[in-house]
């Protein structure tokens, strides 16, 4: 944010600055969350992440037409740097909180490999469903407003769907994260798999269907779980706490990878082929191998507990 309004003067500095954001957000923000959970010693990852990354949501839609005022107001530049100031704020408060890792916890952090992780077959199934799982989710959601103005929806009506499906998921992320507490991972992760299959489904009958044209975007929120919460979830479920942050990076690399991937090949899918139909049919087979392999991973027990 300091960067844009103190640098920034042409097109291609903005592009920069996207790539390199890109790269590190999931670090700052997915993965931060897990470890600041995971070091408060709270148990319930699941329902706990739920409600962190909904109130993210919650805390946005607030925000937003503040952001909105500033910029109209005092131009771009301002609006930036008003998110880094809040960003500032955030960042002293969650250091106040978190504690300093114990000594044993310490030091088994410093002695994991991400090698040995990497061959362990959790880990293997769970990064290549997580990166499935955001490439399918993406690929909805980000050509969500083109399906729809196809489907007949005008362009203020596709918005609206896609506003609907924001607001539902800061419901949606509590609710999953309690179901993986409550009834435990494979529960979660057939109801992700699902939620992902189903909305594949419906993209494929909005034209000709109002059921599925309004189950959209209640699907759609439900798949908007997999890019925050899963990550952490799996990992503090499945490893130590020397093994979580190690485990926590790869997954949220995996994912950050997955939700990279999926919007641009639906694109380019659709400019060859001239319909998205083929690409929901691949992304409902790719949300049920997501699925299965998700609960391969938990199938293959707890490494390190």
């Amino acid at each position: 944010m300091v960067i844009n309004c103190n640098i920034c003067g042409r097109i291609w500095h903005f592009y920069v600055v996207a790539a390199l954001y890109g790269v590190f957000v999931n670090g700052i923000t997915l993965f931060s969350v897990g470890m600041l959970l995971r070091r408060l010693g709270i148990k319930a990852g699941g329902t706990a992440s739920g409600f962190a990354f909904s109130a993210a949501g919650v805390f946005s839609f607030f925000f937003l037409p503040w952001l909105q005022k500033t910029v109209s107001a005092f131009g771009w530049r301002w609006g930036y740097r008003m998110q880094a100031a809040v960003g500032v704020v955030i960042l002293a408060a969650a250091l106040l909180i978190m504690p300093a890792p114990s000594p044993d916890n310490a030091a088994k952090s410093r002695s994991v490999s991400f090698i040995p992780l990497l061959k362990n077959r959790p880990t293997i199934y769970t990064a290549a469903a997580l990166l499935i799982a955001n490439a399918v989710n993406l690929a909805l959601f980000n050509h969500s407003a083109a399906m729809l103005s196809a489907a007949g929806l005008s362009a203020a009506s596709a918005a609206a769907v896609t506003s609907r499906a924001a607001l539902f998921s800061s419901l949606s992320k509590p609710l999953f994260g309690v179901s993986a507490d409550r009834l435990g991972l494979k529960t979660a992760s057939a109801v992700l798999s699902s939620s992902l299959l189903l909305a594949s489904a419906a993209a494929l009958l909005l034209h000709r269907s109002p059921f599925a044209l309004a189950a959209f975007p209640l699907l759609l929120s439900v798949c908007a779980c997999c890019n925050s919460i899963p990550a952490n979830l799996f990992a503090a479920k499945l490893y130590s706490d020397g093994d979580f942050s190690a485990a926590a990076s790869i997954f949220t690399f995996a994912s950050t990878a997955g939700s990279a991937i999926g919007p641009p090949a639906a694109g380019a899918a659709f400019d060859r082929l001239g319909s998205y139909a083929p690409t929901w049919y691949l992304c409902a087979f790719a949300s049920a191998l997501s699925g299965s392999l998700l609960i391969l991973s938990v199938n293959h027990g707890k490494k390190g507990k």
